[in-house]
C-alpha cells in the first residue's frame, strides 16, 4: 500500500475519533444526521443510503439519536492505473456510474469474485481487505481513493452529484459494536470530507456489504 495513502487515511479515522469523543455530550437531534462543521449544513444518513439506514436501524434503533461532526480530510494519494479492460467489462453491471457517465465508482473489483449460484451470478466477498476505486471513463484510467484493512468494510457508495462520491464504511469494533463514517470525494478538486462516525451496537451489519450487490439491479 501507498504509505502516504496509508497514514492519511490513518490521520483521517484518528482526528475524527477524537473530535467525537469531545463532542459526545452535544445536542441529541435528528437520527441520520451528521453534520458539516466547515459548512454549517448537514447530511442525513436516512436520506444518503435509505435502505441501508433502514437495515441497520432494524438492529440498533439508537442511530436515531445520534449527530456525529464531520471535518474536512487529507487529500486522498490515490493510486492510479490503466483500465483493465477484461476487468471492467466483468463487473460492469456493478459499477456506480455519476450521470453523465463520464466516472464510475467500483466497489466490487477488488472486493469480490464473480461466481454461480443456482444457476445465476452471485459475488463472493474475496476479503480480507476492501477497496474503492474511481474509474475515469473518459482517460480509461482507475484510481484507487479509499483502501481498508480487515477491520473495516465498504458498506455502499453513490454518486450525490456528478463530481462528488461519499462512501459509507463499517469498522468492527467488538462482537456487536460497529462504527459508521462516511466518506465524500470531489474527483474534480480532490477535496474530501469525512463524517462520523456513528456507534452502533449491531454484529452483523457487514452482511450489506454482499448482500447489496446480489440484489437484482442493485446499482
Amino acid at each position: 500500500m501507498n504509505k502516504r495513502y496509508f497514514f492519511a487515511v490513518a490521520a483521517i479515522f484518528l482526528f475524527t475519533a477524537c473530535n467525537n469523543d469531545a463532542s459526545s455530550n452535544g445536542n441529541e437531534e435528528d437520527s441520520s444526521s451528521v453534520v458539516i462543521g466547515p459548512r454549517e449544513s448537514t447530511l442525513l444518513f436516512s436520506a444518503e443510503f435509505p435502505e441501508l439506514y433502514d437495515y441497520i436501524f432494524e438492529r440498533d434503533s439508537s442511530l436515531a439519536k445520534q449527530v456525529a461532526m464531520a471535518q474536512p480530510a487529507a487529500l486522498i494519494d490515490s493510486v492510479e492505473s490503466k483500465l483493465n479492460p477484461a476487468e471492467y467489462n466483468s463487473f460492469k453491471p456493478y459499477f456506480i456510474y455519476n450521470t453523465d457517465s463520464s466516472f464510475a465508482i467500483d466497489i466490487v473489483s477488488y472486493n469480490f469474485v464473480i461466481t454461480k449460484k443456482r444457476g445465476k451470478r452471485w459475488l463472493e466477498p474475496a476479503g480480507p481487505d476492501s477497496e474503492v476505486s474511481l474509474l475515469d471513463l473518459k482517460q480509461k484510467l482507475k484510481k484507487r481513493i479509499l483502501f481498508f484493512g480487515p477491520s473495516r468494510v465498504v458498506l455502499d457508495a453513490k454518486w450525490k452529484d456528478p463530481q462528488r462520491l461519499l462512501v459509507a464504511v463499517a469498522e468492527i469494533q467488538e462482537q456487536d459494536s460497529r462504527e459508521i463514517s462516511f466518506i465524500e470525494h470531489n474527483v474534480i478538486t480532490g477535496e474530501t470530507l469525512f463524517y462520523g462516525p456513528l456507534h452502533v451496537k449491531a454484529g452483523d451489519i457487514e452482511e450489506w456489504h454482499t448482500k447489496k450487490p446480489n440484489q437484482p439491479k442493485a446499482f
